[in-house]
């Protein structure tokens, strides 16, 4: 039953076989993680690609100027990596954290290799998340680039509904590129 959740997610985008189910309980490890416990290093490898079973996650990272921005926040049915790591591409600046206690599922980029090679389906699934990921990442760059605070707030409020009152405004505010007190000046447009 461990292995449930993801397994109902990925049949949202494709029939899943009985072996493909087995080889997902068997690459994918659980894992109970803590609030504020910290699952992955700024400079260390990412060795690990998680599904969020129940909680929160934040990949983080804090600029040359001391600035904080988080990246992204995965909740229920998410998926949080830094990719660029995790496939070898390149350092991992970021740290992950968790900001609520977690269940998460966890596979190794070997795992996944092996997953992905033995069923096109969760490939083509995979591929998928991909341009799924690449766009919510895109469409948020474009916000930040050339949005005003108020288009901030909109988005948040509509592209992340599931993060309002589970996440605090200093992190709310990283998450938007703004400073947390700017942040707390425009609060107000989310419940209009």
């Amino acid at each position: 039953m461990e292995h449930q959740p993801l397994i109902d997610f990925l049949k949202c985008h494709a029939i899943i076989s009985n072996q493909e189910e087995v080889n997902i309980r068997k690459y994918f490890h659980s894992s109970f993680l803590k609030k504020n416990e910290i699952i992955q290093h700024t400079h260390t490898p990412c060795k690990k690609l998680f599904f969020v079973k129940k909680g929160l996650l934040r990949a983080f990272y804090i600029n040359d100027k001391g600035k904080l921005f988080t990246r992204m926040i995965a909740w229920e049915n998410r998926f949080l990596t830094n990719m660029v790591s995790f496939k070898g591409f390149s350092d991992n600046i970021e740290t992950f954290e968790c900001l609520e206690d977690a269940e998460v599922l966890g596979i190794d980029q070997q795992g996944l290799e092996q997953l992905l090679k033995k069923s096109v389906t969760l490939k083509n699934i995979y591929c998928s998340l991909l341009e799924e990921y690449s766009a919510m990442h895109l469409k948020r760059f474009h916000i930040f680039s050339a949005a005003d605070i108020g288009s901030r707030i909109q988005f948040l409020k509509t592209d992340y509904p599931q993060l309002l009152g589970r996440v605090n405004d200093s992190i709310l505010a990283s998450f938007l590129c703004i400073s947390r007190e700017t942040f707390v000046r425009h609060k107000s447009k989310l419940f209009k």
